[in-house]
């Protein structure tokens, strides 16, 4: 597995997604995930924890997609 794959297979984990579905990185956030706010709360939280970052209000709401969020957190890496 690549790090492209374990960052999206992370990701699945946070956002709660059915760990036997291939992750599409096109999933809307909102629509497809259903991301409210605790979901980002908590999404956010878990990035930086496991990654050791620090996501600025400004870069978690330009995610549209799950391709947006993990642009931002390999860009971080």
């Amino acid at each position: 597995m690549n790090d492209k794959e374990n960052l999206l297979k992370e990701i699945s984990l946070i956002l709660n997604l059915d760990s036997k579905e291939k992750i599409n990185e096109r999933y809307n956030l909102k629509n497809d995930i259903g991301w409210d706010s605790l979901s980002i709360v908590r999404t956010v939280v878990s990035v930086e924890k496991i990654y050791n970052v620090i996501l600025s209000d400004k870069e978690v709401s330009s995610c549209v997609t799950i391709k947006d969020l993990f642009n931002i957190i390999n860009k971080k890496l």
